[in-house]
């Protein structure tokens, strides 16, 4: 039974109250059988251009992997999604906040991306944030895809609150230690250079050479000064 023609959606879900309309989906808040709210969003599927929407729809879905998405229904007389609630904080105050993580950025970013390729926009989407994961709630149906030009317009009001801002980068473990190895080979070559300033400076005595030759049995040879033998 339809949840336009009685209280109970497809014999499982009983209809609580009724959300939204638009166009041939109805949005409903239901009781499962187990007692827990869910949302459920049906469509009424009177012509193959609603069939072929329906179908789209559930193609983004198996795309996307929603963390609200519990269940697809797709037969004769029942085409629905089924929501559950998803803990988290809306993207819109995610957004708004000073000094957003890195992870988060990227992760908002990526599922832009994501929402983009199968014809959707960020705010065509229900996002919560968890720590730093942007998770889609809910998917509104269109009817069918959006531009890219709309999308990127869209998108573009959606994130506006990252531009100019200052991003926290996460810190690595032992980055501290990357730098090691230069101050190494910088007091290496401080203490290298020392040694031949010294020599420079103090250069060894002529008889210093000419006595290490004769422990040697070599004949002294003259170097800074005349040495006998």
């Amino acid at each position: 039974m339809t949840a336009q023609g009685g209280k109970v959606i497809d014999g499982k879900y009983e209809v609580l109250r009724e959300l939204a309309v638009q166009g041939p989906v109805t949005l409903s808040e239901v009781r499962a059988a187990e007692g827990v709210t869910r949302q459920v969003a049906w469509f009424t599927v009177a012509s193959p251009a609603d069939r072929q929407a329906f179908h789209t729809y559930r193609a983004a879905l198996r795309a996307l992997a929603p963390a609200g998405l519990t269940d697809v229904v797709a037969r004769p007389g029942a085409y629905y999604a089924v929501w559950q609630p998803v803990a988290g904080q809306p993207l819109e105050a995610a957004l708004a906040q000073k000094g957003r993580a890195q992870e988060l950025v990227e992760g908002v970013q990526a599922l832009a991306t994501a929402l983009a390729a199968q014809g959707y926009a960020l705010d065509d989407a229900t996002v919560v944030v968890d720590g730093t994961e942007a998770r889609v709630a809910y998917l509104t149906p269109l009817a069918t895809p959006r531009t890219p030009e709309d999308i990127s317009a869209r998108n573009a009001r959606t994130l506006a609150p990252l531009k100019g801002v200052k991003v926290k980068r996460p810190r690595e473990p032992g980055g501290w230690l990357t730098f090691v190895p230069g101050l190494l080979l910088l007091g290496g070559a401080v203490y290298l250079g020392a040694q031949a300033v010294q020599i420079y400076l103090n250069p060894p005595c002529a008889r210093c050479w000419a006595s290490r030759a004769r422990r040697r049995g070599r004949r002294p040879r003259c170097l800074w000064g005349r040495v006998s033998a």
